[in-house]
């Protein structure tokens, strides 16, 4: 329940009230790889990239699907300047990534 209304919370930019019952419920349930996943996002939104990546891992460790965290992993690499290792973790994730000479590297 604190994971969709962390999601609620932030559709809604609430941010901080997303963040605190996504934190809840990683309290409950620090196995529970959603509610990782749905932190890495609103932190990576916020610009707090080492937080993010340390909850994408997190929710890798915790089963959560595979291909998405790698891609998210790779996204938050790339937004770090580490251009090799996001690449290779997107193509991992998402099979393909797309080059953009104007806009950048961004992913399918």
């Amino acid at each position: 329940a604190y994971v969709n209304l962390g999601v609620i919370f932030k559709e809604l930019g609430k941010s901080k009230d997303a963040e605190a019952s996504l934190l809840k419920s990683i309290q409950y349930n620090p196995s529970f790889g959603e509610a990782y996943l749905n932190l890495g996002y609103l932190l990576m939104s916020k610009n707090q990239l080492d937080q993010a990546l340390f909850n994408f891992k997190k929710a890798q460790e915790n089963k959560i699907d595979t291909k998405e965290c790698l891609a998210a992993i790779g996204n938050v690499l790339l937004s770090q300047g580490k251009y090799n290792e996001g690449i290779r973790n997107l193509r991992e994730g998402e099979g393909s990534i797309i080059f953009d000479l104007d806009l950048g590297i961004s992913k399918i």
